[in-house]
């Protein structure tokens, strides 16, 4: 879809085009032209010339040229998971002439109203309204469209909704897996028809494109698609894939329309996606969209931080949502008109009266690529004036970035001058060791803090600071530092004989008590780290289904060499991976499916860890079990560090049974520790008495500390009753620590399950590690330095993992030091 695909009403444009041209033009609705594959396109044309069909110049049938729609099967099928066959494809001019084609057709049948999107796109509503369909607006907020309300009165009688479920436009927001199914069981329960415009689709910045839709229920879906974002809307090249229902009234709605798109340009697009050549360029052209939205996120953040930046990281527009006691967004426009610059403002796309947000809907795109720095400028030139009228009313709730940096540079210093100590061992370590630093998660500035000692959940620095550690050795330290029956255990081994090189009876005790306390381990094996477990859980399901990918999802941490926090990590082991949305249960559902015959596992955190503590839907991970039991592949639950939240882990408490799970942290009892165990089946691939057995070696996989240590904790400090006992707590503190944020009125929220929290310094609510994209990591940093002076340590991510040993009276201290700490900053973060 874009705007040339329709001519608006002269309202409309007037609201929107000034009369005269301007000098940077950031209303959305073009591609950059300057990244249009000239040299493929004409390679192919005359490619295309030179083995011309004889019926090249013909008219030819209304529903498109046969070449493109076998080539338009195969791909979508591959690149948006839509489910559908050539004979179901119709080639139009555009998407706007799919939605008017639909609309008509829906009209003739008898339907008197459709459901769509508000906000929306002004002209689509023209296009419908032409047809003489009734328009019932479904409300939008930051999970998409609200299709969980399509089951109220108001939408009674409606024949079909309209949605872009991709890149909802115009505020950027993904359907939400849930509404998604919502809006499938409406199409199933109602007889309704589903218009999904696939709205940037092929788009996305921060993982792989959510699947389509359509691909959940192909008959109650018609799929609309252009190439105008990924070419040009000068081509005129739309198509939809249409439920076998819908055909004959669309193709003879097609003919009489009498609009077609020109053969030749037919037959190159399915040239290039045959020869692939459209997916080369679909991905480069996505390389330099991100950086465009990078460069513009990053620059409004310096120079405009008070407006707000709407959507997830995909498409080429974004909605800047404008401070609610700042100018009105007609007053922006005119002030960006005089700068030469044009902007889109947010209002008319509302179907609804009344008050609405405030907002720009600023296109990355259009501007070629050689102005676009200076388009950057010009925008951030006016949002700017903005901050400084915003800032003389009352103090910021985005700090303004000098103020922070100021802040955050006498936090640091203070820092520093009470730990000379702390900085003469950096300095010295920095002699023998990169950058001070053998464990990446503990370096922070100015320099890290070194530990001389610790008792119970007490820690005490080499500068003589003692700290209330919140962190609990980022989860392994359940127990705390000093729990007597762990020493003992440790002590007794010792004792006994440090390294044996032999199999001992404490690895067969604590064998079992794994397998009797996770109800999907019939099999266990140990080994030395939480990365062992994961690598070895991947061998076992590489050998077990004679496949060889794996899926991974964005956000996941899964040790050391399978990171993907950000992507990929460059030190990852060489697997073969595809990388999915974490909480996007039908995106992965469809890679699943696409991709089933390559897939040997699916390896999820049921709560992100490391990527912030946030944790999986029950619907996601329900639908990764289910995929993968059709698929064949295996599920591997990575657990290392949720399987402390309850009596069976994280599975235990959603009801959800992997094929294996791996584990680690707090089960060696403070030592180094790693294990995977599941089905019977899987892990006696592993039996050495096999003549074909994985071999699995390790020195210390056995190593008498760890496993007498592991035994003691699991069965006598942490049985299954203390296990539901401190996850409760945990969970209690969670909303504790929220609510003093709340009560500051401090741009912070809180995520976990049970005794693993992450603090995040947004005051949106995160499901995602895109939620984390207007997150300020300065107000972390200076929490985490002050939490520091007043007695308290957690990670410097905001990340904490309660011990044992952690007692009532120090958490409602902690509690009490962060109300401290925001009320001393409250100029700063505006909670004053």
């Amino acid at each position: 879809m874009a705007f040339a695909d329709f001519a608006p009403s002269a309202g409309w444009a007037a609201s929107v085009w000034p009369d005269a041209a301007p000098a940077y033009d950031l209303r959305p609705g073009q591609p950059d032209p300057t990244i249009f594959p000239h040299a493929a396109w004409m390679r192919s044309g005359r490619q295309v010339l030179a083995k011309a069909p004889p019926d090249l110049h013909r008219r030819g049938d209304a529903g498109g040229r046969p070449e493109l729609r076998a080539a338009l099967a195969a791909y979508l099928g591959r690149a948006r998971g839509v489910l559908t066959s050539p004979d179901q494809i119709v080639i139009t001019t555009g998407y706007s002439q799919s939605l008017g084609l639909l609309a008509r057709v829906l009209a003739d049948s008898g339907a008197t109203a459709i459901i769509m999107e508000d906000p929306g796109l002004p002209f689509h509503r023209e296009i419908v309204s032409r047809a003489g369909l009734r328009i019932i607006p479904l409300p939008v907020d930051v999970l998409g469209a609200r299709t969980d309300l399509l089951t109220s009165a108001r939408f009674a009688g409606a024949a079909a909704v309209h949605v872009t479920p991709a890149h909802q436009y115009p505020t950027g927001a993904t359907l939400h897996p849930d509404r998604r199914r919502a809006l499938i069981s409406w199409a199933a329960a109602t007889g309704g028809l589903v218009i999904e415009d696939d709205y940037d689709g092929e788009f996305r910045y921060d993982r792989q494109p959510v699947g389509a839709v359509q691909g959940m229920a192909p008959a109650s879906v018609a799929y609309g698609g252009t190439a105008s974002k990924a070419l040009s809307p000068a081509l005129r090249l739309g198509w939809m894939a249409l439920p076998e229902h819908l055909l004959p009234a669309i193709s003879d709605a097609k003919r009489h329309a009498d609009t077609h798109t020109a053969s030749l340009s037919q037959l190159v697009l399915a040239d290039l996606i045959e020869s692939q050549i459209y997916d080369r360029h679909i991905r480069s052209a996505r390389m330099h969209y991100r950086r465009r939205r990078d460069l513009l996120l990053g620059r409004l953040h310096a120079l405009a931080p008070q407006v707000q930046v709407n959507g997830v990281a995909a498409g080429l527009h974004a909605l800047v949502k404008l401070p609610a006691d700042g100018p009105a967004e007609g007053e922006v426009v005119d002030r960006a008109l005089a700068r030469g610059l044009a902007l889109q403002p947010l209002a008319g796309h509302w179907y609804r009266s009344g008050e609405h947000q405030q907002g720009l809907i600023v296109g990355y795109s259009t501007p070629p690529e050689q102005v676009w720095p200076e388009a950057l400028e010009a925008l951030c030139a006016v949002l700017h004036g903005l901050s400084i009228d915003h800032e003389r009313g009352r103090p910021m709730s985005s700090a303004n970035p000098q103020r922070l940096d100021e802040a955050v540079g006498e936090a640091r210093a203070r820092y520093a001058q009470r730990r000379p100590r702390s900085r003469a061992l950096q300095d010295k370590a920095q002699g023998f060791l990169p950058g001070g630093n053998t464990r990446s998660v503990l370096y922070h500035q100015p320099f890290p803090l070194r530990v001389d000692s610790g008792w119970d959940a007490i820690l005490r620095d080499v500068d003589g600071h003692e700290y209330v550690d919140l962190l609990g050795e980022y989860s392994a330290g359940l127990y705390g530092h000093s729990h007597p029956v762990i020493v003992k255990a440790m002590t007794e081994a010792l004792a006994e004989g440090i390294s044996r090189g032999a199999h001992t009876s404490i690895e067969v005790d604590l064998a079992e008590a794994v397998c009797a306390r996770f109800g999907s381990i019939e099999r266990v094996r140990f080994t030395n780290s939480g990365t062992e477990a994961n690598l070895l859980a991947i061998t076992a399901a590489r050998a077990f289904t004679g496949r060889d990918c794996i899926v991974v999802f964005g956000g996941g941490y899964h040790g050391s060499v399978l990171t993907f926090k950000g992507g990929r990590s460059p030190v990852n082991a060489p697997y073969d991976v595809l990388l999915a949305d974490y909480n996007d249960a039908g995106g992965a559902r469809s890679l699943i499916e696409d991709q089933y015959a390559k897939i040997a596992g699916v390896l999820v955190e049921p709560m992100l860890g490391s990527g912030g503590c946030i944790p999986a839907d029950p619907a996601f991970l329900a639908a990764l079990r289910e995929a993968t039991k059709q698929s064949g592949a295996l599920l591997i639950f990575d657990e290392v560090m949720t399987s402390r939240t309850g009596a069976g882990g994280l599975q235990g408490r959603l009801g959800i049974t992997p094929d294996l799970t791996t584990l680690g942290k707090y089960i060696g009892g403070g030592s180094s520790f790693g294990a995977f165990g599941g089905r019977a089946d899987v892990m006696e691939l592993f039996d050495p008495a096999r003549p074909d057995a994985l071999p699995h070696a390790g020195t210390f996989n056995n190593n008498v500390l760890s496993m007498a240590a592991g035994y003691a904790g699991l069965t006598r400090v942490y049985p299954p009753q203390v296990a539901e006992q401190h996850t409760a707590r945990g969970d209690k503190l969670r909303d504790d620590l929220t609510a003093v944020f709340r009560s500051a009125g401090a741009p912070f929220t809180v995520t976990g399950v049970g005794t693993l929290l992450n603090i995040h310094p947004t005051a949106s609510a995160v499901r995602s590690p895109a939620d984390l994209a207007d997150a300020e990591p300065r107000l972390l940093e200076l929490l985490f330095l002050d939490l520091l002076e007043l007695g308290y340590y957690i990670a410097p991510r905001g990340y904490l993992a309660l011990s044992l040993a952690v007692t009532s009276a120090q958490l409602d201290g902690f509690l009490q030091a962060v109300a401290a700490a925001l009320a001393a900053r409250a100029a700063l973060i505006g909670s004053g």
